[in-house]
């Protein structure tokens, strides 16, 4: 699949599906929020090793923001697979794309389950045309709908054995766990799902263990990682619905100290941000298709939800 073919055939079909949404100033996916936080990006010593590069190219301590969330359901307590964006606030440099609300930004987009829920960038914009719609409807009003009433209004616009497939996997497209009673966002495993270079050292991609407990009731600390496979040729790129786990080495890169204290300020600052997994330095370059698109089609979204804030 060429360039062009990603941005002309693709793009505006999944941005013009995700324009369809009936709240003003909502996200367009993940729209539910789990709470943000002010946190602590410490990267660790990686000297003499291929995974000092881009951001951990040195030991540092960069402030950062996160945001928990849902991904189609409201009640945090129902099965659903659930977001951490991070937003690490490092010194000004070049980006791939630059956060237009601060230059500083360097993102991560990662969700409670290890895999993308769509083959390659064609399935990823049927999804987006016929799924994303039922999912939107829950996020905003919380609206029942089974399987069979997403499997009926795929088969009445368009039949095709790869959106049965999807439609299969969404429905099962949950963490291992829920956050409810006793278990915290920070409690989960998160993955970036799709792949990343990582300077030399890449294919890559980002994980994030469940804290341990930091021994203070005020923070809770994470643990960043890369999750790099053995050989570079054991993986595709370009089939993020598979999983790397049997097949890659994971290797803590940073920790994340996350200050549990938070006002109404820091919501309705992070509620305007906007998350991109292209707010990176040309070291952390995002790969495949789907992520390709996600570049002009995060932003779109998110330009059409600010001006909507006003």
């Amino acid at each position: 699949m060429s360039q062009v073919e990603t941005e002309d055939t693709f793009v505006p079909r999944i941005i013009a599906a995700n324009s369809q949404i009936p709240a003003k100033g909502c996200r367009a996916q993940h729209a539910t929020d789990g709470g943000h936080y002010k946190a602590t990006f410490e990267v660790h010593d990686l000297t003499g090793t291929d995974l000092a590069q881009g951001l951990f190219a040195e030991a540092a301590r960069y402030p950062a923001l996160i945001r928990y969330s849902n991904g189609k359901e409201q009640d945090a307590s129902k099965p659903d697979v659930h977001g951490m964006a991070i937003k690490v606030l490092a010194p000004k440099g070049e980006r791939l794309l630059t956060d237009p609300d601060d230059v500083r930004a360097i993102d991560f987009v990662l969700i409670d389950v290890d895999t993308f829920f769509s083959d390659d960038l064609g399935d990823y914009t049927l999804v987006n045309e016929h799924l994303v719609p039922l999912l939107q409807r829950k996020q905003i009003s919380d609206d029942e709908f089974s399987f069979w009433e997403a499997l009926g209004g795929l088969i009445s616009t368009v039949f095709s054995i790869r959106l049965v497939d999807d439609a299969l996997r969404l429905f099962r497209f949950r963490g291992e766990k829920e956050p409810v009673e006793g278990v915290e966002r920070w409690d989960l495993e998160y993955s970036s799902a799709t792949p990343y270079q990582l300077g030399t050292a890449g294919p890559i991609k980002y994980k994030v263990l469940a804290s341990t407990g930091s021994g203070s009731a005020n923070t809770a600390q994470v643990t960043f990682c890369i999750e790099k496979p053995r050989a570079p040729q054991m993986v595709n790129v370009e089939e993020p619905s598979k999983s790397w786990r049997d097949l890659s080495e994971t290797f803590p890169v940073a920790t994340i100290v996350i200050d549990l204290n938070q006002g109404p300020e820091l919501d309705a600052e992070v509620d305007r941000m906007r998350f991109n997994p292209w707010h990176v330095p040309p070291a952390h370059t995002p790969l495949g298709a789907i992520n390709a698109a996600r570049k002009p089609v995060y932003a779109a979204l998110a330009d059409k939800r600010q001006k909507e804030l006003g």
